[in-house]
C-alpha cells in the first residue's frame, strides 16, 4: 500500500457522502469552522464545496483562494477541482453541466489561486515591496520585486550567524555579558526571531532610546515579551523542587546567599518579575538590524516573508484591498500561526472564511504554530478584527455567526482503532500530569464495522529496550507468515468487500525519531526483511557525507588532518599508518598520502567553480550512487545555485547540517512489496492496514527532554536567557540563569503535543496496532497496556528463524552494500531512437517536426487546453492549423470518454531496477478500453516504429491503472492521418531498456 493517502479510499466522482460532508458541501456562506478527524474524507468534502462555488455564475477566479502548507497539498487540491469539474460534464444525474458552464467553471478553476501560505505571502511582498522600507523608516535599504525566499535552514542559520557577527563586533558594549550568551549561540537567537515572527509581533525603529525595552509593534506593544510576571509568582508558591534542581544551581545560588529548599519570597520575587531590560534591547536591536540586511540583500525566510506580507497588509490600502477576494478556505489550519490567521482576515472582503483542520493531529509546535486558532477560533477572530480595526477599518464586514460543522464518519479505520486513538488524549505523560478534559472532543465512528478477528490493538513489551528493534522484526514477520491477519478492502465504486492475506506493504513502522528509524532499518536488512525508510533524513551525518565534507576539506588545505585524515581511515588504513602518511617532511616538502588520492584531489581543484560536478566526481570515485547521494548534490546544487557559496561556505552548511541534526526529505521509490519505516511526523495524512508503534518508552515517548535552547519565549515566562555570565574567584564563567530554570520550573510540563503525536500514530492504522516498549516503558505505554491486550515477546505464532531459514534456502542471500543502489528514472524518450541509429529523440518529442521544435511545444500546449475545455483564440487556430486537427479529435473523443491531458505516468521494471517515465499527450477513458493518443508532427512515418514502443510504455501504464484493455493512437497531424495499434508486449520494452542501460555503462 505504501502510504495511501486518506482520500484515495473515497474514490473520484463516485465520492461517498454522508450528513456531515453534505452540510459542509452546502454551508457556503459566513465563518465555518470544519472539524474534520482522520479518515473523515476532508479534502474530497472541501473540493465539493468549492466546487459549488465556482458553479455560481456570480463566482469568477479572483474571488475564491484556497491556502494550505505544502506544494504537494495545493497542487493535489487543484488536480481534485478539475476532475471534479470533468466528473459533473460526465454526469449523467442531476449535477450534469452543460458546456458553456464547463469551460466556464474550468477556466475559474485554472485561473484561481490555490496555493501554499509561504507563496501567497510572496506573492503579497512582491507586489508592493516599498511598504516594508516605509514600515522600518529605513532610508537606504529597500525590497524590490526579485526579492525571493531561501529555503534552506542551514543557509539560513549561516547567514543570521555572520550577520550577528558582524553585529556584534560593532555593538556589543551596549549589551554587557548578554552579548557573549548571543555570539555563543546564535542559531538560538535566530529561533527566538522566528517565533517572534510567527506571533506578529515585530521590532520599530527606536527614537534614539537608550533605555526600555525597545519600540515593538505587536505583542501589546512589546509588553508580552515580558510574560505574566504576576501568575508565574503565583505559580511559584507550589514550586516543586528535588535533589536534581539543588545540584544544578547550588554555585549560582550561594552567591546571592540563597538557599533553594527554604524557597526565600526575595529569591521567588527576583525571579518573576526579573526586568530583562537589557536581554529585551538587544533583541530588538538585533531584530531590527537582521530586518534591515535582508531587505538590503533582497533575502527572505518564511517568518520574514510572512511578516512583510502582514505588514503590507495592515499598512497599505490599496494592496489590501486589490488582493482581497470573498472566499478564502485554509487547508490544516491547526498548522496555522497568528501572524497567518491575521492575513487570513485581511485578505477578505465579506465573512466567508472556511477552515479546515482536526486540532488532534496539531504537532508542529517547533514551527510555531498555534492549534488555538482552531479550538478557540471565534475568540481570536472577533479579539484581532477589534485588534486590527483600533486605528483605521482594516475588516470591513462584521464576523458574525461562526458555524462549527465537524466531519463524524472515518472511511478509514476499525471502531477498535478509532477509540484506541481517542484513547490517548487522555494519557498521562507523567505521574505528576494531570489527565487532559477531552469533553469537548468531537468523537467520530467508523463508516462499517469491521469483523472483530480482523482489527486488533496490541501492547508488547522487551527484555530491553535494545531488543525493540529485533521485537519489530518478529511482529512484522508475524503479521505477514503466521495466517492470522487478514486484510479486509472495500472497492471505492462498487463497495464490495474483499479479504486476503496481509503483505509487507500492508505495515508501517512509526517512530518518535529518526534514529530509531534508522535502528529498526537496520535490523530489518539484516534479517532479510524488504524495507524502505521514507521521509527525512540526516544525510549529511551518512557516510557519503562525512567523506564529501573530508574530501572539501581536503580540497580547501591539504594539511587540513580533518580532510586527509577521515579519507584515508574509510581506505582502512590503521591510525598508526594515517599518521605516518600526513606527516609533512619539512626537508623534503613531501609527505606519502597515496597518488590516487592526490590525483583526485588536482582533479577536484580544477572544478572548484563547478560545485555540482565536483560532489559527483568524488561520489563517482566511491562508485557510490543511492539515495543519499542525489539528494547531497540536490541540496548543495540548489543552495550554490542561490548564493553562490565558496568551498568554505559549502564546509560550514555540511558541518552545521551535522551539528543541527538537520535532516532533508529523500526522493526514493520503495520496492512493490516492502514495509514502510518514517517517523510519526512524516506519517500524517497517510494511512496503512498494520502500524507497528516501538519505542514507547520512558524518556523517549512521551518525550521528556528539556529544551536546549538558550533564549526562548512563551506567554507566561516571557523571552528569557536559560544561561548567565557570573563571576567566580575574579573569573567569569557561563552558568545555568537560576530565574530562568526557576520560571521554567514553577509551569507544569506540557505534554498535550506528545498525546497529540500518539493519536496521529495510532490513527494512521486501518485494522491492526501494535505497541513495543522495552523494560522501563512511558506512561503512556502502560496507559494502553491496561486497556488492550498485552504480549510479552514470546511465544509468537512463527519463530523469526523459521522464515528467515526457508528464505536462505531458496535463494542464497547475496552480499549487500549498505544502502541499496538508487533506483534508476529515465524518460521513456532515452530508450527511442530517431531513424533506428540509436541517436536519443528530443525530450520534447518534436525535433522533427517541419516548423522545429517550438512549434510542435505550442501545438501540444493549445491542445490540452482544448482538453480543459478552454476556447483557442481564432487567430491561434489560423497560425497553428494542427491545432484545428487536434480539436476534431478531442470534440470526437469527449463524446463517448472521459479525457484528460499532459498526464504523467511511471512504469516501474522491477527487474532492471529502473523506472521509466514520461508525459500522455491524451488519455480517453472508455466504458471497457482506455486509449492512448500522441500528437505527432512529422511529416513522415520514418519513426513510426520508436513511436509505437513510447505509446506502448504508456499503455502499459494505463492498464495498471484503469484496468481496462489499452489501445494507443499515433495521430499524425501533419500527414492528417489516424494510426491505431495494439501495445507491444512487456518484454520488447524491457528489451530496449537494457540496451539502453548498457549503453549508459560504456
Amino acid at each position: 500500500m505504501h502510504g495511501d493517502r486518506e482520500e484515495d479510499r473515497l474514490g473520484g466522482r463516485g465520492m461517498i457522502k454522508d450528513e456531515s460532508q453534505e452540510a459542509i458541501i452546502n454551508c457556503t456562506e459566513g465563518m465555518v469552522v470544519v472539524d474534520a478527524g482522520p479518515g473523515t474524507g476532508k479534502t474530497q468534502t472541501v473540493v465539493k464545496r468549492c466546487l459549488n462555488l465556482i458553479r455560481r455564475d456570480d463566482v469568477g477566479k479572483d474571488d475564491i483562494v484556497m491556502l494550505t502548507f505544502t506544494r504537494n497539498a495545493a497542487e493535489e487540491m487543484r488536480g481534485r477541482l478539475m476532475k471534479g469539474i470533468s466528473g459533473l460534464y460526465f454526469s449523467e444525474g442531476a449535477d450534469k453541466i452543460d458546456d458553456f458552464t464547463f469551460k466556464r467553471m474550468m477556466r475559474t478553476a485554472e485561473g484561481m489561486k490555490v496555493q501554499t501560505f509561504d507563496s501567497y505571502c510572496l506573492g503579497i511582498v512582491k507586489s508592493s515591496p516599498g511598504q516594508i522600507s516605509k514600515f522600518f523608516r529605513f532610508e537606504k535599504e529597500t525590497l524590490t520585486h526579485s526579492a525571493s525566499i531561501v529555503e534552506n535552514e542551514s543557509l539560513n542559520k549561516t547567514y543570521f550567524r555572520r550577520f550577528l557577527d558582524r553585529f556584534l563586533a560593532e555593538h556589543a558594549s551596549e549589551y554587557g555579558d548578554l552579548a557573549a550568551l548571543a555570539y555563543e549561540d546564535p542559531v538560538s537567537l535566530y529561533k527566538l526571531l522566528e517565533r517572534l515572527m510567527a506571533r506578529g509581533i515585530i521590532p520599530l525603529r527606536s527614537n534614539g532610546e537608550t533605555s526600555g525595552i525597545g519600540r515593538w509593534f505587536g505583542g501589546n506593544d512589546g509588553k508580552d515579551l515580558l510574560g505574566d510576571t504576576e501568575g508565574l509568582r503565583k505559580m511559584m508558591e507550589g514550586l516543586p523542587l528535588d535533589s536534581n534542581d539543588e545540584k544544578i544551581l547550588k554555585d549560582v545560588l550561594s552567591l546571592e546567599g540563597y538557599i533553594l529548599k527554604t524557597k526565600d519570597p526575595e529569591m521567588l520575587d527576583r525571579a518573576a518579575f526579573d526586568s530583562r531590560e537589557t536581554l529585551l534591547r538587544m533583541i530588538h536591536d538585533v531584530y531590527y538590524e537582521f530586518i534591515r540586511t535582508s531587505v538590503a540583500d533582497d533575502r527572505l525566510t518564511f517568518g520574514l516573508a510572512a511578516s512583510f506580507a502582514f505588514i503590507i497588509l495592515y499598512e497599505d490600502k490599496e494592496t489590501r484591498e486589490r488582493i482581497q477576494c470573498r472566499y478564502l478556505i485554509v487547508d490544516e489550519f491547526q498548522d496555522t500561526n497568528s501572524n497567518q490567521l491575521m492575513i487570513a482576515l485581511m485578505a477578505l472582503k465579506q465573512p466567508n472564511l472556511c477552515v479546515v483542520g482536526d486540532w488532534k493531529q496539531g504537532i508542529y509546535g517547533f514551527r510555531f504554530v498555534s492549534i488555538e486558532n482552531i479550538t478557540r477560533f471565534e475568540e481570536r477572530v472577533r479579539s484581532l478584527r477589534d485588534h486590527l480595526n483600533e486605528d483605521t477599518v482594516r475588516i470591513c464586514y462584521d464576523i458574525g455567526d461562526v458555524k462549527s460543522l465537524p466531519l463524524k464518519t472515518s472511511y478509514r479505520s476499525s471502531q477498535l482503532i478509532i477509540d484506541n486513538a481517542f484513547h490517548a488524549l487522555s494519557a498521562k505523560g507523567s505521574s505528576k500530569d494531570v489527565v487532559s478534559d477531552t469533553s469537548n472532543v468531537t468523537l467520530i465512528n467508523a463508516e462499517d464495522s469491521t469483523p472483530e478477528d480482523m482489527t486488533s490493538f496490541e501492547t508488547v513489551q522487551c527484555g530491553s529496550r535494545l531488543d525493540e528493534p529485533e521485537e519489530v522484526v518478529r511482529r512484522i514477520e508475524n503479521y505477514v507468515h503466521s495466517g492470522r491477519y487478514t486484510i479486509y478492502e472495500k472497492d471505492p465504486a462498487t463497495r464490495k468487500i474483499s479479504t486476503r492475506p496481509a503483505r509487507y506493504s500492508d505495515i508501517a513502522i512509526l517512530c518518535r525519531t529518526a534514529k530509531v528509524c534508522k535502528n529498526i532499518f537496520l535490523e530489518c536488512e539484516k534479517h532479510g526483511i524488504p524495507v524502505f525508510l521514507q521521509g527525512d533524513m540526516e544525510v549529511m551525518s551518512t557516510r557519503e557525507g562525512k567523506l564529501l565534507l573530508a574530501w572539501l576539506r581536503y580540497v580547501n588545505d591539504d594539511r587540513d588532518t580533518w580532510g586527509i585524515g577521515p579519507i584515508l581511515a574509510d581506505m582502512d588504513y590503521p591510525l598508526n599508518e594515517i599518521q605516518w602518511m600526513i606527516a609533512y617532511d619539512k626537508e623534503t616538502g613531501t609527505d606519502h598520502i597515496p597518488e590516487n588520492v592526490k590525483r583526485l584531489r588536482d582533479e577536484l581543484r580544477k572544478k572548484r567553480r563547478r560545485i555540482t560536478d565536483l560532489i559527483a566526481t568524488v561520489f563517482k570515485f566511491y562508485g557510490l550512487d543511492n539515495d543519499n547521494t542525489q539528494t547531497i548534490m540536490s541540496v548543495i546544487s540548489k543552495a550554490h545555485r542561490s548564493s553562490l557559496m565558496t568551498i568554505s561556505d559549502v564546509i560550514k552548511m555540511i558541518e552545521s547540517d551535522m551539528d543541527d541534526n538537520t535532516t532533508y526529505k529523500i526522493d526514493g521509490m520503495p520496492d512493490e512489496n516492502a514495509v514502510i519505516i518514517q517517523t510519526m511526523h512524516k506519517s500524517k495524512g497517510l494511512e496503512y492496514p498494520i502500524v507497528i508503534i516501538p519505542g514507547v518508552d520512558t524518556y523517549a515517548f512521551p518525550n521528556t527532554r528539556s529544551d536546549t535552547e538558550s533564549f526562548m519565549f512563551n506567554d507566561v515566562i516571557g523571552v528569557r536567557s536559560k544561561k548567565e555570565v557570573v563571576e567566580f574567584n575574579g573569573e567569569k564563567m557561563v552558568k545555568t540563569s537560576w530565574k530562568t530554570y526557576l520560571a521554567i520550573k514553577a509551569q507544569a510540563k506540557d505534554y498535550s503535543e506528545e498525546k497529540r503525536l500518539l493519536f496521529v500514530a495510532i490513527s494512521r492504522a486501518s485494522q491492526y496496532v501494535t505497541m513495543i516498549a522495552g523494560d522501563k516503558p512511558s506512561c503512556f505505554f502502560t496507559h494502553f497496556a491496561m486497556r488492550n491486550e498485552q504480549k510479552t515477546s514470546i511465544p509468537l505464532d512463527i519463530a523469526l528463524s523459521d522464515h528467515v531459514e526457508e528464505s536462505r534456502t531458496l535463494v542464497e542471500k547475496p552480499t549487500l552494500p549498505e544502502i541499496k543502489p538508487r533506483r534508476k528514472n529515465i524518460g521513456v524518450h532515452s530508450i527511442m531512437h530517431v531513424d533506428g541509429g540509436g541517436t536519443e529523440l528530443d525530450e520534447s518529442d518534436e525535433a522533427i517536426g517541419p516548423k522545429g521544435k517550438n512549434y510542435g511545444i505550442t501545438v501540444h500546449k493549445y491542445a490540452e487546453l482544448l482538453v480543459r475545455g478552454i476556447s483557442v483564440d481564432q487567430r491561434i487556430l489560423e497560425e497553428y492549423p494542427e491545432i484545428v486537427k487536434t480539436g476534431r479529435i478531442i470534440e470526437d473523443l469527449r463524446r463517448e470518454h472521459e479525457l484528460d491531458a499532459e498526464v504523467d505516468c511511471s512504469l516501474p521494471i522491477n527487474r532492471l531496477n529502473v523506472t521509466l517515465r514520461g508525459v500522455i499527450d491524451l488519455i480517453a477513458l472508455g466504458k471497457d478500453t482506455v486509449e492512448i493518443h500522441d500528437w505527432k508532427n512529422d511529416v513522415s512515418k520514418d519513426n513510426e516504429n520508436e513511436y509505437r514502443l513510447q505509446l506502448s510504455v504508456y499503455a502499459h501504464v494505463a492498464e495498471l491503472i484503469y484496468k481496462r484493455k489499452a489501445k494507443c493512437f499515433i495521430q499524425w497531424l501533419v500527414l492528417d492521418e489516424t494510426e491505431e495499434f495494439d501495445p507491444l508486449p512487456m518484454d520488447i520494452i524491457e528489451e530496449r531498456t537494457e540496451k539502453t542501460l548498457e549503453s549508459y555503462r560504456k
